[in-house]
């Protein structure tokens, strides 16, 4: 019997599996062996399986108790600089070229000196690292009893259709945040599978969907239908939840409707 050391059951669907080097549940349900090596030989699990191998484990290299103050200083620097490149939206391959001109800059400094940061160990950091901790501070929070809204959207990915999971919270430690708290793949974009898939995660999280205050999505009927809509359906877990639509579809709509009602010709004003 053939193992692989990249996978793991999916959670709630005996059907899936998940690839723990993309992060990412498949079916397995039709061709089995044949839908595992289907899956390797897809272009994010291969860069993946790539970066894993010739990547150090970071949780080993930074719970070395024999780590100097120095390589501890480096460590910080090369952290501090794949956060600054996700917060500002860089890629991760100008870090390569970055890198270099600190060695040619700052040909002083030991820390400069010990900086080996590219792209594959910046996606490394960003992925195994920033991104948890991130998800982890906002799980802490959430279950302290804070109220929060979610949001999410469908969204095309190639074949592959992504679901943001996105939350919005105050508290007096972090004052208004908003965060992913994950993004998955469903091929359904019923209500019934919406709102399944949104309470699974929240429950997953350990997070009490009676804190939850709000909805928010764009204005189709599946999410704000007065029968069996997203909303509605939440409504039945919470009755405290308010709607809130995309104003960006509700912009749309009134300059539409708004030029429908001219006087004039439009094309020859413009």
């Amino acid at each position: 019997m053939i193992s692989y050391s990249f996978l793991k059951p999916a959670q709630n669907n005996k059907f899936k599996a998940l690839s723990t080097l993309c992060q990412k549940e498949f079916t397995i349900s039709h061709g089995g062996k044949n839908d595992i090596e289907k899956h390797q030989k897809c272009n994010e699990h291969q860069k993946r399986e790539k970066s894993a191998n010739v990547s150090l484990s970071l949780k080993t290299f930074l719970e070395n108790d024999q780590m100097t103050t120095q390589e501890e200083k480096v460590i910080a620097a090369e952290v501090t600089k794949a956060y600054h490149s996700v917060k500002h939206s860089l890629s991760f391959n100008s870090l390569e070229c970055d890198i270099k001109l600190d060695h040619t800059l700052y040909t002083d400094s030991k820390i400069v000196e010990k900086l080996t940061l590219g792209r594959t160990k910046a996606s490394v950091i960003a992925h195994n690292v920033l991104g948890p901790a991130s998800t982890q501070e906002t799980v802490e929070t959430l279950q302290n009893n804070t109220f929060y809204s979610i949001a999410t959207d469908a969204s095309n990915h190639g074949a592959t259709k992504m679901f943001p999971l996105m939350v919005r919270f105050y508290s007096p430690t972090t004052n208004l945040k908003t965060c992913i708290l994950d993004f998955y793949e469903d091929a359904n974009e019923t209500a019934s599978d919406i709102h399944m898939n949104l309470v699974t995660q929240l429950k997953e999280h350990n997070i009490d969907i009676k804190f939850l205050t709000s909805y928010c999505a764009d204005n189709a009927n599946v999410n704000f239908g007065c029968r069996s809509s997203v909303f509605q359906l939440l409504r039945h877990d919470n009755d405290n939840i308010l709607s809130v639509g995309c104003p960006a579809h509700i912009l749309h709509n009134s300059v539409k409707h708004g030029l429908g009602k001219r006087e004039f010709d439009l094309e020859n004003f413009i």
